[in-house]
């Protein structure tokens, strides 16, 4: 069954939240879609930092109030060293 409608090359795909982003991983390095990027989120950091900030809290010292967390684009180039990961 052709399952791409005919449309193999002319879609555009792409996702934010951890599970989109690994489905989306999944499916560029099978080469059925040709996705130029995805992005990934770091939930560990995000925990992390979150844990630090209320610590700091608690400890009375000042935290700042955005904590940033890079997220990784992950391309088809770069793709085979995210997966190293």
């Amino acid at each position: 069954m052709d399952t791409d409608f005919g449309l193999k090359g002319k879609t555009t795909f792409g996702g934010t939240s951890n599970k989109t982003a690994e489905g989306s991983i999944k499916v560029m390095d099978s080469g059925q879609i040709n996705a130029a990027s995805t992005v990934a989120q770091q939930p560990y950091l995000m925990g992390y930092l979150a844990v630090e900030a209320a610590v700091k809290t608690i400890n009375g010292e000042t935290v700042s109030p955005v904590v940033d967390v890079p997220a990784n684009l992950i391309t088809k180039e770069s793709l085979k060293d995210f997966l190293k990961e």
